[in-house]
């Protein structure tokens, strides 16, 4: 019996070391915020940014009459934006 518990100790130590920290990870998926497209693109050179409007969580392109205008807006890299779950484009975009 001594194995047995020494095999399952040693496979949770082993579990533990390879899974990431939950917190971490979503830290490290967070969508940093900018309040104005300059600073934005500064983050991400050459990469699309949106506007997201967080009260929504709703991120428009560049284009979109919602861009840069709806009140509790942020500008964002648009390759940030997907990677968060709770982000979504315009229920009324393709």
């Amino acid at each position: 019996m001594p194995n047995v518990r020494y095999a399952v100790l040693s496979a949770l130590i082993v579990a533990a070391l390879l899974v990431p920290d939950a917190g971490q990870a979503y830290r490290m998926r967070k969508a940093h915020l900018y309040s104005s497209e300059a600073a934005a693109q500064k983050h991400c050179p050459g990469g699309e940014i949106v506007w997201v409007h967080q009260p929504s969580w709703t991120y428009y392109v560049r284009g979109s009459p919602e861009y840069g205008i709806s009140k509790g807006g942020r500008y964002a890299c648009l390759s940030e934006v997907k990677l968060e779950p709770r982000y979504h484009p315009p229920k009324n975009s393709q």
